[in-house]
């Protein structure tokens, strides 16, 4: 079916862009067939997620994909460079729920460490008695901070966690290197996430330049979500006995050959393609 089509029986769950001005004029990324499929499976599994839910996976899933339209409206308005935060956030948490689908038994674990963070970061109360026995309990002593801890302490109920020797067990990439044994079907996308979340990380902290290619932007944080969205909506539809045919469309397949046609796009970039890329817009903008 042709592009447009399918875009236009989707634009009730597109962005803004469809519906109104660009608050800051410029690249059109809104009209791209992925940000289109993905402002479409963020928008439907929102709709789908019971207000106020207390199961722990739903308060992930509506986490993943509050973050998910943050970053797709940000793509929208032309604030990209803004979105690597929230980029970061999604890595996060997609990562604890492929923990808690592999490892069922580490939910209540995973609710109480919830609860340590809460009260630290949120509630101001310091670290509490109760997490700091549990930081002295901790399975691997190597390594001896509370804040890497406090974020990742409960794989020590993982039992085949095992990274004996390692120095960072309690981090993100270490929880990476886990998952893509269990998950040997994404582990590509696992490997990459890892590796995007390192740059989100020292672009939020402002270790990395800004890049005057605001098309470059908007291939880094499409490529995370790329790696996040289609396995996390499969998911989401599959615990929740939803069909992914939206209007019509099977919107799984749609993104497939989406991320397809991105994933060339994606090769090609370089500062003399980015060039030609600008010098394009600014004529069809003039014309």
């Amino acid at each position: 079916m042709n592009d447009i089509v399918c875009n236009i029986k989707l634009r009730e769950y597109s962005g803004a862009f469809y519906r109104s001005k660009q608050i800051i004029s410029g690249d059109r990324f809104g009209f791209f067939n992925l940000i289109v499929d993905f402002f479409t499976i963020t928008i439907y599994a929102l709709l789908n997620i019971k207000n106020n839910v207390l199961d722990l996976s739903d308060n992930l899933y509506s986490s993943l994909f509050n973050r998910s339209l943050a970053v797709l409206s940000l793509i929208d308005d032309n604030l990209i460079d803004d979105a690597y935060p929230s980029c970061r956030g999604m890595i996060e948490i997609y990562f604890k729920l492929l923990v808690l689908k592999c490892c069922p038994n580490i939910k209540s674990t995973f609710e109480k460490f919830i609860n340590y963070g809460i009260n630290n970061n949120i509630c101001l109360q310091g670290w509490g008695k109760e997490f700091k026995k549990e930081f002295s309990n901790r399975k691997f002593k190597c390594r001896k901070s509370m804040r890497d801890y406090i974020q990742y302490g409960w794989v020590d109920m993982i039992t085949d966690y095992d990274f004996s020797g390692k120095t960072y067990p309690y981090v993100l990439s270490s929880v990476g290197n886990y998952l893509q044994i269990k998950f040997p079907h994404i582990s590509n996308d696992i490997k990459r996430l890892v590796d995007m979340y390192k740059f989100c990380n020292n672009y939020s902290h402002g270790n990395l330049a800004r890049c005057c290619y605001q098309i470059n932007d908007y291939f880094n944080s499409t490529f995370i979500l790329a790696n996040i969205l289609p396995y996390a909506f499969e998911l989401f539809c599959s615990s929740h006995c939803l069909n992914p045919i939206i209007n019509d469309i099977d919107i799984l397949d749609k993104i497939k050959h989406d991320i397809r046609i991105f994933y060339e796009a994606y090769a090609k970039r370089t500062t003399e393609n980015f060039e030609m890329y600008y010098r394009r817009f600014k004529n069809d903008v003039n014309q």
